[in-house]
């Protein structure tokens, strides 16, 4: 699609791995491993750079096999429709249900 811009996702497991390059090789040799085949490679020094100020939240997703292939990180009820409360709500509903065997 002309014009359009494309982002390639990384998982938590990727992007710590990534960081561990750039601390020991250098953005350079970050940059031609990991990201030899983007066009404008300063868009993917920035990412690198901002992975590795948030390189705590990145290591603690990395701590549970659930987490670390995500690959966005957003708190609880971020990306909900429903209020809180009534998610709870639904959640108590459908766990009554489970129980009943229905």
């Amino acid at each position: 699609m002309p014009g359009a811009v494309h982002h390639a996702s990384c998982s938590n497991n990727k992007k710590l791995e990534v960081i561990k390059w750039y601390e020991t090789h250098g953005i350079k040799s970050t940059l031609q491993r990991f990201f030899s085949h983007v066009t404008k490679q300063k868009t993917s020094e920035n990412q690198v750079y901002q992975w590795k100020q948030n390189r705590a939240i990145i290591e603690e997703s990395c701590k549970t096999a659930r987490t670390a292939v995500k690959k966005k990180n957003r708190s609880s009820g971020v990306a909900t429709s429903l209020p809180t409360a009534a998610e709870l709500e639904l959640v108590e509903w459908v766990n009554a249900l489970r129980n009943e065997a229905v």
